[in-house]
């Protein structure tokens, strides 16, 4: 592979065209990174500005700074986090109501807003405003894509035969890549399978379609922003990113 950067951007609100650019190195921190980018925009004389970072940024270090600095921000939170995961099971039955679907950019979507807490250096908690999104149409398409994937792999190990454990694993190394996690080599009888785990594909689509993103706002500030503008926002990054 070639050499890793980061690409930080500003681009208009109204029609995403870049107005500066700046790559570095991922070895700088995350923190460097910013202050360099805050700093040349303020020196391009920008205001009314929203920083908006995927879930690569995120953590509790890099969240309290962004605080500290005062800047308005959304953020993508990485749903294997146990914050996440809480909210995610306490308001998914309402997340995926169709009574709190709304359509944005022609899509349906589910929405709940809710309160991420962050733990900040002094041992305090600050309350944010962070919404939670459904998708599910990209659930449905993100599912499909892998329930394909795992199918397409199970037959093609149904072909093999094995010796032993170490020709099935070596197989599946060679082959299955990223779904490898979906397998297993098995030795029953003398007769060496490899064997779908179908319980973890179904673990790993419930997440799928699924967004949260917290906000720079307090929870209970009386100027929350609304939930087309928190997702326009953060998907304004997204078609930047393309």
């Amino acid at each position: 592979p070639g050499p890793q950067f980061n690409c930080t951007m500003a681009v208009d609100r109204q029609n995403r065209w870049p107005l500066w650019y700046r790559t570095q190195p991922v070895a700088l921190p995350d923190i460097a990174t910013l202050n360099t980018a805050a700093t040349r925009v303020n020196d391009l004389g920008l205001d009314d500005v929203a920083y908006t970072f995927d879930r690569g940024y995120f953590s509790q270090a890099n969240l309290a700074a962004l605080l500290e600095q005062g800047l308005h921000f959304t953020i993508g939170i990485p749903l294997h986090l146990e914050q996440a995961e809480d909210l995610l099971q306490r308001h998914w039955q309402t997340l995926i109501a169709f009574k709190h679907a709304f359509l944005f950019q022609g899509a349906m979507v589910g929405h709940v807003p809710c309160v991420y807490t962050l733990k900040l250096p002094d041992g305090s908690d600050c309350r944010l405003a962070a919404h939670l999104y459904y998708h599910p149409e990209r659930r449905e398409q993100l599912s499909a894509r892998l329930g394909r994937a795992v199918l397409a792999l199970r037959e093609r190990a149904s072909a093999e035969s094995f010796n032993t454990l170490a020709e099935g694993r070596h197989w599946l190394a060679e082959n299955a890549g990223n779904y490898d996690k979906y397998f297993a080599v098995t030795k029953r009888a003398g007769k060496v399978t490899i064997q779908m785990i179908a319980n973890r594909v179904e673990l790993s689509s419930r997440k799928f379609g699924v967004t949260l993103i917290v906000t720079s706002v307090l929870a209970g500030s009386p100027h929350q922003p609304t939930r087309e503008l928190v997702l326009a926002e953060y998907r304004g990054r997204e078609l930047t990113d393309r």
